[in-house]
């Protein structure tokens, strides 16, 4: 079984966090939770998570999405989920938890839909 990993990167006006393997209690929540704080404290207002190599996600990783997206709305940002799977997106859906995310099918409609700064 492999370990989970993430990557972070700029996209134009968002930041874009790639995430592989299980989304769980652990080590791979305490990566995913720094990956995104680091986002944010970098400035993000607009967070893609790109989960579709994620089979599954648990109560801990349903807990820092929570918080992730918490953050993001206390400084008026959003959290934009890039292909979620059957099981990641049930999971979000019967925890009601689903409202709370923008979904895509790919990261190109997801960075489409980030408004981009205009000069008056």
């Amino acid at each position: 079984m492999r370990p989970m990993t993430t990557k972070l990167r700029k996209s134009g006006g968002a930041a874009v966090l790639e995430v592989e393997g299980k989304l769980k209690m652990g080590e791979a929540v305490d990566q995913f939770r720094a990956q995104w704080n680091e986002a944010i404290n970098g400035g993000a207002k607009i967070l893609v998570i790109i989960v579709s190599s994620v089979p599954v996600i648990d109560s801990s990783g349903l807990g820092s999405l929570m918080r992730c997206y918490s953050a993001l709305k206390a400084v008026g940002g959003r959290v934009k989920l890039v292909g979620a799977n059957e099981v990641v997106r049930q999971t979000l859906d019967v925890t009601h938890l689903a409202k709370m995310f923008d979904f895509y099918d790919d990261e190109a409609a997801a960075l489409a839909s980030v408004p981009t700064a205009t000069t008056p």
